[in-house]
């Protein structure tokens, strides 16, 4: 089995330049498959919990949860994961000073095709109060192809449109990873890696897209960060499911 948290292998691109997409498939709304687990030891050992989810083109995720550390020592101090249906967002936090790590894992062996055809990027929403990176592996064929993004730390509690290019993703020996390894996908882990003490994330919306021809443009310059025009979206102003 692999290591649940290995290193980033490479880093992806962050645009949140625009809004203008062609749909992919859905990989998690989270508005299903309630989950709430925290870990307050510091002993190597992860807290996991599985859950069947609805409208994933993958039919389960996997929370996963560990507590690294924290500044001073405090026994008591926890991380957290939690998926509400009733939000529709996947939150982990840590209390103050404690630091952890995240991991949302899914997976199919039989191989899952994550591209609806034509989609070339990942989307998603996020909120994050302090500037860190997440990883996204793809897992294909016996082989990993890893990108990152940089989710801008803020204060506010909006969302915000990240996008990261299939053409980011690269194998250990820096390989750009070939469009049919996102048409066969064994598993597709998203994963915190910083060891940033006292973080709030929350999570929405994942899905895969075609952007528009100049976003795609964009994207393809590789390793940028490109900051523009956020589309910011009110928590408090999200749709759930009934």
């Amino acid at each position: 089995m692999r290591n649940l948290f290995l290193p980033a292998l490479a880093l992806g691109v962050l645009s949140s330049l625009t809004t203008d997409v062609n749909a992919g498939v859905v990989i998690d709304n989270f508005n299903s498959g309630f989950q709430d687990i925290s870990d307050n030891t510091v002993n190597g050992i992860a807290v996991s919990d599985t859950k069947a989810i609805i409208g994933s083109v993958f039919g389960e995720r996997t929370l996963t949860v560990e507590k690294l550390g924290n500044v001073p020592n405090d026994p008591d101090a926890v991380v957290r994961g939690r998926v509400s249906s009733v939000s529709g967002l996947n939150l982990y936090s840590e209390d103050a000073e404690a630091f952890g790590q995240l991991q949302l894992l899914y997976d199919d062996v039989s191989g899952v095709d994550i591209t609806g055809g034509t989609a070339t990027a990942f989307r998603f929403l996020a909120d994050i109060d302090l500037t860190a990176h997440l990883f996204f592996e793809v897992y294909s064929a016996g082989v990993a192809y890893t990108a990152s993004v940089e989710l801008q730390g803020d204060a506010n509690s909006d969302l915000e449109t990240y996008f990261l290019a299939f053409a980011d993703f690269k194998d250990a020996a820096l390989n750009v990873a070939n469009y049919s390894v996102f048409q066969n996908v064994e598993s597709l882990r998203i994963y915190t890696n910083d060891n940033i003490e006292s973080q709030d994330l929350r999570i929405d919306d994942l899905t895969t897209v075609t952007p528009e021809p100049g976003t795609m443009a964009l994207l393809a310059l590789g390793g940028v960060t490109l900051v523009g025009a956020r589309m910011r979206r009110r928590k408090a102003e999200k749709v759930t499911a009934a």
